[in-house]
């Protein structure tokens, strides 16, 4: 199969390699480039889709199935685009050091001021699991009248 990514497009998004290294860092982005289109391309289809595509991989007829892909999935070339856009995108954060959006953590929202509390999404002891409730006060004026009963004979 043809490379998508080539040397060039390494060189071209910053990536310096040794001459050793260059062959086998394109194969493997091309590699990757291939399973992430095949995953975009999969989320795209409902069930029966999926059968079929499987049935025409599991043929090895691969003019087959890129007709039947070509017809099934006609903005396949655009979901390629973007793969490719994502994925040298994700090399150069890779080869700098900096983490891809796969592998950076969780970060937790910081409170907006000082002053207000920082909202924990798991109590960490009993006293937090029972919080204390204060009872509202509300003055007389605030109820509303009580009905009068209904008087039936």
């Amino acid at each position: 199969m043809e490379p998508i990514i080539t040397k060039e497009d390494i060189k071209a998004i910053g990536i310096e390699l040794k001459p050793e290294e260059v062959e086998a860092f394109v194969d493997r982005a091309n590699e990757m480039l291939r399973d992430r289109i095949g995953l975009a391309i999969v989320e795209t289809l409902d069930d029966n889709q999926l059968a079929k595509m499987k049935e025409l991989v599991a043929s090895g007829d691969k003019d087959a199935l890129s007709s039947w892909l070509d017809e099934q999935v006609p903005d396949r070339e655009m979901i390629a685009e973007d793969e490719v856009d994502i994925l040298l995108g994700d090399l150069v954060k890779e080869h700098s050091g900096e983490k891809t959006e796969d592998e950076k953590p969780e970060e937790k929202e910081e409170p907006e001021s000082k002053d207000e509390p920082e909202i924990q999404t798991k109590p960490e002891t009993k006293d937090e699991l029972e919080p204390e409730l204060e009872p509202e006060v509300v003055k007389p004026t605030e109820l509303e009248p009580e009905a009068e009963p209904e008087i039936t004979t």
